[in-house]
């Protein structure tokens, strides 16, 4: 078991876990979850998501694989159908002294704060580039209250 993960999960019991991030299974350290509702000042509040991290043998020399449920997360920086998410943390901005309590707090900060220059959902990226708010905003709205229409088969 990697002492690392064992530490930042007695870390976040007796300091208080408010993203509900936790092994998914007890006896297994390499997937986690975590819960959160999405921020107030954001085209997300009032609904919950899920985030998974996948955490790797050689971590936290290299950084988990994060990924939102799918379907579930309309944001210009994820992947609608697989859930994938484009952070720069995860990727090539990685450092061993971030851990997982970080990353969800990222991801969340994400949410407020999108970056149009690497989308993976283009028809928000697009919308994005070019600072059409009311458009994107409601895009994101029709996606959060209409998960399993026709957008959830692109």
């Amino acid at each position: 078991m990697n002492s690392r993960l064992l530490k930042e999960w007695t870390q976040l019991n007796k300091n208080g876990n408010k993203y509900y991030l936790c092994p998914i299974e007890e006896n297994d350290m390499t997937h986690w979850q975590s819960e959160f509702e999405g921020p107030n000042n954001s085209p997300y509040r009032g609904h919950k998501f899920t985030l998974y991290l996948d955490i790797p043998s050689n971590y936290p020399m290299s950084p988990p694989k994060v990924r939102f449920k799918p379907y579930s997360m309309p944001h210009v920086n994820v992947d609608w159908k697989t859930g994938a998410v484009c952070l720069d943390i995860l990727e090539s901005m990685w450092s061993p002294i971030f851990n997982l309590q970080y990353v969800v707090e990222s991801c969340l900060r994400l949410l407020t704060e999108p970056n149009g220059e690497s989308p993976l959902n283009l028809e928000l990226g697009i919308l994005l580039r070019v600072s059409d708010h009311t458009g994107y905003n409601g895009l994101i709205n029709y996606y959060l209250n209409h998960p399993h229409n026709s957008l959830s088969s692109k």
